[in-house]
């Protein structure tokens, strides 16, 4: 026979195991905490692309994202901690990305014209900006040592495509030759504020082949 006080102990019981398990759901994919999280990228990109690194704060991602200010706290709690979301939501993707053409030029011009867009766009020159500017928190070095580790890696498939392919000679230095390449760009387009357009990706492609050793 159940008494009043042994259901009421069930009772309790069950109420518990319901409350513990809430944070499981609330993490689940596209859930609130998915959604606010997503709100929260995207409003630090917002921001780092119209203001720079001085322009991320609690409060101002708060304002732009909609977010209570104690969410985010409580959450990521500084700056820093916002702009490593944005980074690694925004970048890890692109770290892996390369095209194969079929042949050296055709991959070298592609790689150039990503890194174009990308860096060109207000985002992308936020983003990159805080990857280069940032000094003085050994997260965000750590972050972006592993970021230009995983893009370089990624981009030296197509110096390893085009030894395969008879174009460069086999010991040809991945990193080196996507170096040569990507410095040009990022100097023009972080440094220098020079045009880069389509001419001058072709001149660019055209003296990383002579330095390669590219038959052509």
């Amino acid at each position: 026979m159940t008494t009043v006080a042994s259901a009421g102990v069930e009772r309790a019981e069950q109420v518990e195991q319901v409350g513990s398990a809430a944070p499981k759901q609330m993490q689940r994919p596209g859930g609130r905490t998915e959604r606010v999280r997503k709100q929260v990228v995207a409003a630090t990109v917002a921001l780092l692309a119209e203001d720079g690194i001085g322009g991320i704060s609690v409060e101002s991602v708060a304002t732009r994202s909609g977010v209570a200010r104690t969410t985010i706290y409580r959450r990521w709690g500084s700056p820093e901690s916002l702009m490593l979301e944005a980074l690694r939501e925004e970048l890890a993707p692109r770290a892996r990305r390369t095209v194969d053409t079929g042949s050296l030029r055709g991959d070298l011009k592609t790689l150039l014209q990503d890194i174009t867009s990308f860096a060109g766009s207000e985002s992308g020159r936020g983003l990159l900006e805080a990857l280069f500017l940032q000094h003085g928190s050994p997260d965000i070095e750590s972050e972006t040592r592993g970021y230009w580790d995983q893009r370089f890696a990624a981009a030296g498939e197509v110096v390893r495509r085009a030894i395969a392919r008879g174009e460069l000679p086999a010991g040809t230095p991945e990193r080196l030759v996507m170096e040569m390449a990507a410095a040009p760009i990022y100097l023009r387009l972080f440094i220098t504020r020079d045009v880069v357009d389509d001419d001058y990706l072709d001149y660019v492609v055209e003296y990383v082949l002579r330095g390669s050793g590219y038959p052509g």
